[in-house]
């Protein structure tokens, strides 16, 4: 879901925050957006 949220524009500091995971665990979780 987060990794589909990114793609739709969000910014990976906002998931971070808004779903209380680290910027790196959402780039472990979708390496492609690196």
């Amino acid at each position: 879901m987060i990794v589909e949220l990114y793609k739709t524009g969000r910014k990976v500091l906002e998931l971070s925050r808004e779903y209380g995971v680290s910027e790196v665990t959402i780039y472990k979780w979708a390496p492609a957006l690196r």
